[in-house]
């Protein structure tokens, strides 16, 4: 946690003076400082079946196994929450067991027995140090279109509390809706449902068309219903560090992608829960999702990925008649930068949307 080899956290990940310099510690002091809330994942062994001595517990077999498990999850969220208050409340089991690729080298069932004897150590932390801490354990943490959660919701429903998947399709609705069906009518029906990955691994964010989908899957998991996504984590915000690898969000020296520019515009129209309004289109071509605010402003948002472009005449009435709108773009030109303004007159906003673009209007109720 503090002394890595090669003075770096990432050291597995890519050639010396490459990655990322620095420690665990200095990671989560600092997610901390920045009221940024961590998900850890805790693992027996890990994506490159390391350290190597562990692979005689993957999975667990005997009794001096299992306390092996149970001590290593006890030392990690003791050393992260008690020994020092780095403020980590959110548990995942694993990543991706059913992905042999990730590490895990037991059966389904075994899994199961890890999540069990994990929230027992998990639990002891928290019932004896910190007694008035909530925290949440995420699971199973599956591969899209996986039916692994199907089993985890009807064998260890009691063991974890968020429901948690991955999920890199061009549309995450088909498989959301897939999972809801399977949370309904158990004790978890009406848990949160995370995808704690998705967005890419083998293409480019500097990709045009990715980052128009990344506001589009931003959209339809902020719809109501069986689509609705409660937390999330994109993969990946920076490049993985290894030759051909995956690229971030962000690049070497902190270069910014379109699809970090994407996700950012679709971010000021849809977190923190706004009350969300979903226009009827008369185009295929086009998305489209209005939202308000604490303060009653209005969001409109609109994105086309085909190259024709529109002339858009919004009906908003029924949220607000008037005020100032500061129009912003999303393109190959313009990257979410402000490009204009437009006054609604009754609740009418006429505005273009060019070809493979999207445009964020958010009109002003104070003025």
């Amino acid at each position: 946690m503090t002394n890595q080899p090669q003075g770096s956290d990432y050291w597995w990940s890519g050639q010396p003076g490459t990655v990322w310099q620095s420690n665990a510690r200095s990671i989560f002091n600092s997610l901390k400082q920045a009221n940024i809330r961590p998900v850890v994942s805790i693992r027996n062994v890990d994506n490159g079946w390391n350290p190597s001595w562990a692979l005689q517990l993957n999975p667990p077999r005997t009794g001096e196994d299992w306390h092996e498990w149970w001590e290593q999850v006890f030392a990690t969220v003791y050393w992260l929450n008690v020994r020092n208050d780095y403020r980590v409340d959110d548990w995942e089991i694993h990543n991706e067991p059913d992905n042999r690729d990730q590490g895990w080298g037991g059966t389904r069932a075994d899994y199961f027995e890890l999540v069990k004897v994990a929230k027992d150590a998990i639990d002891f932390v928290y019932q004896t140090y910190l007694p008035d801490r909530t925290y949440r354990i995420h699971g199973p943490k599956t591969v899209g279109g996986s039916n692994w959660p199907a089993s985890a919701l009807q064998k260890i429903p009691n063991y974890f509390d968020t429901v948690n998947v991955h999920n890199y399709d061009a549309d995450i609705s088909n498989y959301t809706r897939k999972v809801r069906g399977w949370m309904n009518g158990t004790v978890r029906a009406n848990s949160q449902l995370w995808v704690g990955e998705w967005g890419t691994y083998n293409i480019s964010y500097g990709d045009l068309s990715l980052a128009l989908n990344l506001i589009k899957n931003l959209i339809r998991g902020s719809q109501p219903g069986d689509n609705y996504i409660d937390g999330s984590h994109i993969f990946c915000l920076y490049d993985w560090g290894k030759p051909a690898g995956a690229e971030g969000l962000l690049g070497d020296g902190g270069k910014r992608r379109a699809g970090y520019y994407a996700l950012r515009m679709g971010i000021r129209d849809l977190q923190g829960g706004k009350a969300t309004f979903f226009p009827i289109t008369n185009s295929s071509d086009l998305m489209a999702v209005a939202s308000l605010d604490a303060s009653k402003n209005v969001y409109l948002l609109v994105v086309n990925d085909r190259a024709t472009s529109y002339t858009v005449n919004a009906d908003i009435s029924e949220l607000i008649k008037t005020g100032n709108g500061t129009v912003r773009e999303f393109s190959s030109k313009t990257m979410d930068e402000v490009v204009g303004s437009l006054r609604p007159k009754g609740g009418n906003a006429s505005f273009a949307v060019p070809g493979n673009s999207a445009i964020l209007i958010k009109f002003d109720r104070q003025n």
